[in-house]
């Protein structure tokens, strides 16, 4: 598997990648209940995907 990526061009295997994030981002974003407001959703998909609180700094945008 290892030798498949890495015969890749760096181009494709940063897609890979992006792709990957993408793709997790969106299973953790789906499994939050949709009756959060805005605020809190950003601060529970944090915790979540990071596994660390979100900065109080960037809460507030």
């Amino acid at each position: 598997m290892f030798q498949r990526v890495m015969a890749l061009t760096n181009e494709e295997r940063l897609l890979m990648g992006l792709s990957m994030l993408e793709t997790s981002r969106a299973i953790v974003w789906g499994s939050l209940p949709a009756d959060l407001d805005m605020p809190t959703r950003r601060k529970v998909f944090y915790q979540r995907f990071y596994g660390q609180e979100l900065p109080e700094e960037v809460a507030r945008w």
